[in-house]
């Protein structure tokens, strides 16, 4: 297979790593966010020392090299993205060489040496190096059994077989609001979240109007299956006891994810529990063998 295909077939595979339904452990569900910030910074840590051998190199910019390991994490975090639009790995390429252009007219002109750039370059690294061990720690669990994985698969169709990217509109109603029948009511007659806003301000009734895309993941899990079961252009009201909300799906994109492809996603997901308990065991052992030494006294109580 090609480089390109290699890119694509790697991407695809990041892309079914990234959408973690998890909302029990929240280094679990960082994973696109660490691909998009690696992207982000290896170029500027990426060093001549440790410079990839030819078939590795992807391209190179007045000698500076652009590794393909850069790219397909590169291309995974174009194909994770919102949205219908994917970059192909060829557009990843040029806007990869844009910056590394900018980023060598930023180190010409000494920019790297300036305090918070410092500051943020050595954040990032320490950010990268601290998930790349937290994933480490967590595939030392084990895989869950695959039978238990399938089954969450089969009751969870919202989240896989059934995957879609929903574009959002909503209405929240600051307390205190209509009552539930006059709301549903008048909601069911509109057409649109104006309508509803209209009818609102007649009633002298606060709200904020708000807007998102996002994919099934990152929508609560007790909300997802009634975004599910919704139409583009219907309209719901959702309760969760402390606000009352409107919901208008302007519109939504399928993009289901197979059985092999969640099997990652599902074994993060069902270990992530355990983790929590592993990650903070492994931070009590490492803070009671390390010299900590506070320099800045901030005046709050410190972690034991």
């Amino acid at each position: 297979m090609s480089d390109a295909g290699d890119i694509v077939q790697a991407a695809q595979a990041e892309w079914a790593e990234s959408g973690i339904p998890c909302r029990q452990a929240f280094v679990l569900g960082s994973r696109m966010r660490l691909v998009t910030l690696v992207v982000a910074v290896l170029p500027v840590l990426w060093s001549c020392e440790n410079s990839a051998p030819h078939s590795q190199i992807a391209a190179k910019v007045n000698g500076s090299e652009i590794a393909l390991e850069q790219l397909r994490h590169a291309v995974a975090a174009g194909a994770a993205a919102p949205g219908a639009a994917k970059p192909t790995p060829a557009q990843v390429m040029e806007a990869m060489i844009d910056e590394e252009l900018l980023a060598q007219k930023a180190v010409k002109l000494k920019l790297d040496r300036r305090p918070e750039v410092r500051a943020i370059i050595e954040t990032m690294r320490t950010r990268i190096l601290a998930q790349a061990y937290m994933e480490v720690l967590a595939a030392s669990e084990g895989g869950e059994g695959r039978d238990r994985v399938r089954e969450f698969y089969r009751e969870n169709p919202a989240l896989f077989r059934e995957r879609r990217i929903y574009r959002l509109l909503e209405l929240v109603i600051n307390a205190p609001g209509p009552d539930a029948a006059s709301l549903q009511a008048r909601v069911s007659r509109a057409r649109t979240l104006s309508d509803v806003g209209a009818w609102l301000k007649t009633r002298k009734i606060a709200f904020t109007l708000g807007g998102a895309t996002r994919p099934a993941e990152e929508i609560p899990l007790g909300l997802l299956p009634r975004l599910a079961s919704m139409r583009d252009g219907q309209m719901a009201v959702v309760n969760t006891g402390a606000t009352i909300s409107v919901i208008h799906l302007v519109q939504s994109q399928h993009a289901p994810l197979s059985e092999d492809q969640a099997i990652p996603v599902i074994e993060d997901f069902l270990r992530a529990p355990g983790f929590v308990q592993l990650l903070a065991a492994e931070l009590k052992r490492l803070r009671d063998s390390a010299q900590i030494e506070y320099v800045l006294d901030l005046g709050e109580a410190r972690s034991q």
